[in-house]
């Protein structure tokens, strides 16, 4: 399950108060940080796994999740690499970025004019929901929401109807530059 989070993660932000587009407001940010809970709910609605941990975004393709619990992994994309490390398993994984393996999170970095053209956009008071054009990609749907003026909900649905939902929090205190997203070394 873990890797299968990991991967869907990558392959791939209670009430919400928006009145304004989210994705106007996610253009205004050049990074973001904080900390986040995520859920993978099954079809059935089931919550399988829940996950905890601290995140890092920077445009243009900077990502770095690290999740603390239950097991710990770290994720960091800068430029066309992917890295993953598993220090439970002591695993290092690295794989190559391309267009056709762009993540939702990097759908969400991406400009406007960019999501207009890959997305069926939908704009309620809600929030914002985008549907791929193309049938390549490695899930259905994203939603975003805001909580409040720090918290974003992410909804992710993949190919097999799972949603990944991730609620996080931002934290305006924590500066975040390219030498934030350089991978540590590991003892294995």
């Amino acid at each position: 399950m873990r890797a299968l989070v990991s991967a869907a993660l990558f392959c791939m932000l209670a009430a919400p108060m928006v009145v304004a587009d989210v994705l106007d407001e996610l253009a205004k940010k050049n990074s973001f940080a904080g900390s986040f809970t995520q859920r993978v709910v099954g079809p059935d609605g089931v919550v399988i796994e829940t996950a905890t941990g601290h995140f890092r975004l920077m445009r243009p393709d900077f990502f770095w999740w690290q999740i603390d619990s239950p097991e710990r992994q770290l994720l960091i994309a800068a430029g066309d690499t992917m890295t993953q490390i598993d220090w439970d398993l002591e695993v290092v994984a690295e794989r190559e970025i391309t267009a056709e393996t762009r993540s939702a999170l990097h759908w969400l970095l991406a400009p406007r004019p960019e999501l207009e053209t890959a997305f069926d956009i939908e704009v309620s008071d809600a929030g914002v929901s985008l549907t791929p054009v193309r049938g390549d990609l490695d899930f259905l749907s994203i939603a975003v929401s805001r909580t409040d003026e720090y918290g974003w909900i992410l909804s992710i649905t993949d190919l097999g109807y799972q949603v990944l939902e991730f609620s996080l929090l931002e934290n305006p205190a924590i500066a975040v530059d390219a030498s934030g997203f350089n991978v540590p070394e590991t003892p294995f």
